[in-house]
Parts: C-alpha cells; sequence; structure tokens
C-alpha cells in the first residue's frame, strides 16, 4: 500500500497535511475533491493578483529600456548616415562634371570637325547632358554648361576656334542628339540643331 502526502501552502510558507490519502481512494473524482478542500482561497487570491501588478510593472520597465536603446542606436547611427548621404551627394556631382565636361568636349571637337571640313559637311552626335544641368549656351567661340550643385552654380566652359551657331538646343537633361552642320549664308559657322 503506497501512501502520499498532500502538500499545502499558506502565505508563501510550506506546509505539509497530516492527512494520508490511501491508494485506494486515488481514483479521480475522489483525489480531486480532496485536493479541493485543502486549497486555501486567500492563498489562491494572491497567486491570482501578483501576477497581473507583476505584468504591469514589466511592461513599463521594457518600454523605458526600449527607448533608451532606441535613443542609442539613433545617436550612433544618424551620423554615420549623414556622412554617407553626404559622400554619395559629393560622388553624384562629381559624376555630373565628369558627363558635362564630357559632352562639352564632344561638341566642341565635332563643331571643330565639321567647321574645318567646310561646305556641305554634317555630323550627328549622341551626348548627355547631366541631371544637374540648369543651362547650355552657345556663343560665337565657345559652349557653356551651368550645373546646379549643392555647394551652389558652377560653370564649365569649352572653347573652339570655330564659329558657333544656335539652331534650337533644348534644354533637358539625358541623352540628345545633336546635328552640326557648316553654313556659308552671311559667314561661316557650324549650327548645332537637337533633333
Amino acid at each position: 500500500m503506497s501512501l502520499f502526502f498532500h502538500r499545502k501552502k499558506t502565505f508563501g510558507r510550506k506546509r505539509y497535511k497530516s492527512k494520508i490519502i490511501s491508494t485506494g481512494e486515488r481514483n479521480y473524482k475522489s483525489l480531486m475533491e480532496k485536493i479541493l478542500e485543502n486549497i486555501d482561497v486567500n492563498y489562491m487570491m494572491q497567486i491570482q493578483e501578483k501576477p497581473q501588478r507583476i505584468t504591469h510593472m514589466h511592461h513599463g520597465q521594457a518600454a523605458i529600456e526600449g527607448l533608451v536603446i532606441l535613443s542609442f542606436v539613433l545617436i550612433i547611427f544618424m551620423p554615420v548616415m549623414f556622412i554617407g548621404i553626404s559622400s554619395i551627394t559629393t560622388e553624384n556631382e562629381k559624376i555630373s562634371i565628369a558627363q558635362a565636361k564630357s559632352s562639352l568636349r564632344t561638341m566642341t571637337g565635332t563643331a571643330e570637325e565639321v567647321y574645318l571640313a567646310g561646305n556641305i559637311s554634317r555630323k550627328t552626335i549622341l551626348v548627355y547632358y547631366p541631371d544637374r544641368l540648369d543651362t547650355l549656351n552657345i556663343s560665337s567661340h565657345e559652349l557653356k554648361m551651368r550645373l546646379n550643385m549643392s555647394y551652389g552654380q558652377v560653370d564649365l566652359v569649352e572653347t573652339t576656334f570655330a564659329n558657333l551657331s544656335d539652331g534650337g538646343i533644348q534644354q533637358g537633361f539625358g541623352y540628345h542628339q545633336l546635328n552640326m552642320s557648316y553654313r556659308n549664308d552671311g559667314g561661316k559657322y557650324v549650327e548645332i540643331i537637337d533633333k
């Protein structure tokens, strides 16, 4: 015959009840009834109230800890992000300047070829105007691009010995197909037309 003791807790102290339950009374129904007899109602109410208090305290503490961690992450991340964005902007501006210079050199070189070839000379080229382009001006012996940068405006100028004329240049950025043709009506010059 096996015997076991029933344990009862009262106000946080462990106490064993001296009532012995025999193996013969071990069926589920009788066992549950005996257990329910020995439960202290006050102790059960304390058990039910404690987790709610602890849970609310932990939610508040977790929220404060989360805010502290988030603020540290932002303090570290913001300067890194600022440096990254400024370096990307600087590199984009360098690329825009290089594209503008390349386009101006191509235009002046082709204009000089057409001018030297003389009568009925014509050439078509494809050039790229950078996205920071503000204006493109064609005067008698120079091409000038003005770019808008983060630190202000930059003027890029290419000079040529050929006499140039603006036959209708579009100002938008992107690829442009330019027709350069030699003209001899009232003077010798190269007319630049955007197709």
